[in-house]
Order: structure tokens, then sequence, then C-alpha cells
């Protein structure tokens, strides 16, 4: 029962292109109860199968990775169940045997049990063997490093780790490479006196009082007055009545978002908000904006994104040589990633958006190169090369002189014909630019 239930599973899997929705919480989370509750129950094959996934199992594999992997269990499962099936009909033919001879000798003794001295082959490996079984080790993750489980971080348990995983985020790589939508701009604290209504803007205050208000029959928010050296102000979390507890009297906080007006004074509805320190997240800064799914929110993702990069940016992998880096003036991947996520300044901000743009167009643009190459080898061309005398009488019979930009452009294509390789060019330019000279040279080329 237990390998037909994995075999089902698989198959949905495998029906689902290798996407790991086979299973809610992932195929690792089915595959670790399985082997720890029913281990025993598994051939001998088909666990070693399970044991031999990597340390971040089967989500972390390529999806050819994870097909391979997963045909081998199936095959295994299937050989299984026939020597299985097999077996049994061994042992019932044997019990036959055996209660024919107590009809003749022992009459009235029970036959035994068909399974009472059959050992299942994989009875003496223990299931808490399996790595899914238990938490990573230090060694593990220094192993692992970017490459770990999102649960190598502290701040996510299994049911944020399930939501992560709903956007496509399922291991430190990918969390750092989970770059923000956009960034609002909230920028220095201003003084309540100088807000400006209708503005995303920036306060550092102190809490003169916090409390949990109904508002409506299911409604509750939290109500809170502010204030600074030039004035006052309200701020109101609707549906967020706990934000209350966590506001206590003279508290120094700073509180970001767009600027309301309530009976001529400036008010706050919603605002981001966190307690005073030197090193804002969530405030008084550029902020993350991230994309989000069902019970997630863009202050845990931040709080999340903040630890991933203090703990294993630096352990990205720069696929830049350091070289090619400093001659074209590009940032580090650490300080790239970096700075998509918690940009210094907007000019930070766009040099990491270059680094990660050239990163992604640096394969497109070998890819061509080396296809151009390949075609050029592959297809060689007769050279047409024009003579300097026929190149001359061309120009001469012309009712006009070529322009400088004119000139060049003949030069490079009649340059082109002389080679014993394909021509491989584009001419662009504007109407009654001379593009169609250009093509009647070539042609008498």
């Amino acid at each position: 029962m237990t390998e037909d239930r994995l075999r089902k599973v698989l198959e949905l899997e495998r029906s689902k292109r290798f996407s790991d929705r086979a299973v809610t919480a992932g195929l690792d989370s089915f595959l670790k109860n399985l082997t720890t509750h029913e281990g025993s129950q598994l051939s001998s094959d088909v666990f070693a199968r399970i044991q031999a996934l990597p340390v971040a199992g089967y989500r972390s594999l390529t999806p050819a990775k994870r097909r391979e992997w997963l045909e081998g269990v199936l095959t295994s499962v299937r050989d299984g169940g026939s020597e299985n099936r097999e077996a049994g009909s061994e042992i019932r033919e044997a019990g036959s045997g055996k209660r024919e001879a107590g009809r003749t000798n022992e009459p009235t003794r029970n036959p035994p049990s068909p399974t009472s001295n059959v050992q299942h082959p994989t009875s003496s490996v223990p299931p808490t063997s399996n790595l899914h079984a238990r938490p990573y080790t230090q060694e593990e993750l220094g192993a692992l490093g970017v490459d770990a489980e999102l649960q190598a971080l502290k701040r996510i348990a299994f049911a944020l780790k399930v939501k992560f995983e709903k956007l496509k985020v399922f291991t430190v790589r990918d969390l750092l490479l989970f770059f923000p939508r956009r960034h609002v701009d909230y920028g220095e604290p201003v003084p309540i006196s100088q807000l400006v209504f209708g503005r995303e803007q920036t306060v550092r205050v102190r809490v003169w009082g916090a409390t949990e208000k109904k508002m409506g029959f299911r409604i509750r928010s939290t109500e809170a007055k502010v204030g600074d050296s030039t004035g006052m102000m309200s701020c109101t979390w609707f549906n967020q009545p706990w934000i209350a507890k966590q506001l206590p009297v003279n508290a120094e906080i700073v509180l970001s978002g767009r600027v309301a007006e309530y009976q001529g004074r400036p008010k706050f509805d919603n605002p981001e908000w966190e307690i005073w320190s030197e090193d804002l997240l969530h405030t008084g800064r550029l902020v993350p904006i991230y994309p989000l799914t069902a019970g997630l929110q863009s202050r845990t993702i931040r709080r999340v994104m903040q630890e991933a990069i203090d703990r294993y940016v630096t352990r990205l992998p720069d696929p830049l040589p350091a070289d090619m880096r400093a001659r074209l003036g590009l940032a580090s991947i650490a300080d790239a990633v970096t700075q998509m996520h918690y940009p210094t300044d907007r000019a930070s901000l766009e040099r990491a958006r270059r680094r990660l743009a050239f990163e992604e167009l640096l394969p497109i643009q070998l890819t061509m190169q080396l296809r151009r190459r390949h075609f050029q080898k592959s297809a060689p061309a007769e050279p047409a090369p024009m003579s300097a005398s026929v190149e001359r009488a061309f120009t001469d019979s012309l009712p006009f002189t070529l322009t400088g930009a004119q000139q060049r452009v003949m030069f490079d294509v009649l340059n082109d014909l002389r080679k014993p390789i394909p021509m491989s060019r584009l001419i662009q330019g504007d109407v009654g630019s001379g593009k169609t000279v250009i093509a009647a040279a070539a042609l008498v080329a």
C-alpha cells in the first residue's frame, strides 16, 4: 500500500511536468513523512533512491534531473511490486503444501501465518537515516551555501516556507534573486509642519497614545496620536488591532506613507512604521515593494530578505571576472543584489540594475556571436570582389555625389563581398538616406 501511494503521487507529479505541485506542501515534505513513518514498508531500492536525493531535496533539481530521478523511482516501485507479488505467491504455495501435510499428519494444527517468517529487506535500515527527516547540520549548511532551503534562515518556519514556494522561491538563492517590483521613495524624515497633502513622506515622531478601535460590525483597527516639536497628527491602521500593543507611549517611531487630510490636519492611513534606529528597513529610505501572495506581507519579506542578505549575499558566485567588472565599471554581484533590495540612493539602484542587465544580456550576445561564427564557417561563400575601376565607374555614373556615410557603408558592404564567408549585415536608415544605392553597388559586384 505504501509503494502504491508513492507511485500514484509520482505519476501525478509526472503529469504536472515535474513542477513539484503534486503535493500541496511539496514532494520533499511527502517523502520525509513517508520515510520517517513508513520507511520499513519500502523496498531497499526505492528507499535508497529517495536517500540519493541531494540535501536540498527534489525541489533543488532541474526539471531534467527531476524527471530522471522520478522515472527511476517509478521503475523501482513497479519492479518491487512484481517481486512482492511473486514472493507472496510462493509463500501461499508453501503454506498450501504445509496445510496439505497438516491434513495428513496433524489435522488439528493451525496453518502458520504466510508472513510470519518473512523478513523485510529494509527492516534493518532505520528510517531516520534519511537526510530529509532531520534539520541541517552546520557542515551541510556550509556546503550548500545559497542552495540551502529557505528553512536555513532563522525567520522562516514551515508555514512561511510554503507561502514563499507559491512565489517560486525555494532556496536562499531564489530569495536573494527575488527582486522588488518597484521602490517607494519615502526619503528623509521631515517635520510634521512640512508635510504636504498627497505626497509620499516620512516623519520621525513620538507616540502620544495608541488604542484599539472598533469600526463597524467586524473591523477592529488601531488609532494613534503622534507628534514632534512642530505639531501633532493622527494615524490609523485598519484591520490591524495588534499594532496598538506595539506602540508604547513615548516610543520614538518613524512613519512613512501618503499624507492624507482630515479636518485640515495631516493624517496617515495604514502607513509603514518602525521603531527609530540608525538602520531603517521599512521607512525613511527607498523601500522595496515585492510581489505578494495570500498571507505574505511586504514587511515579512523585507525582514527575511535582510537576514538572507546579511548571511548569504557574499556567498553568491559572481559569473563575471573581476578584470571585466573593473574595465566596464560594473558592481560585484553581492553589491548589486544588496542595492537592488535596499538601495542607498537612486544612483546605487541604477548601478545595480545596469550590472544585472549586463549579466542577463551577455550570454544572449555571446550565443548570437557563436551562432554567427558557426554559420560563417559552415556555409562558405564565393568571393565577389569589385575592381577599383568598376567601383569608380559605378560612382561616376550616379547623378549625385555619395555622402561620407554612404561611402563608408558601401566600403563595408563591398569589403564583406570580397571575403569567402557569407555577409551578415543590416543596412538601416531613414527614407532617402541612400539604402538603394548601396544595394545597387552590391548587385554590380
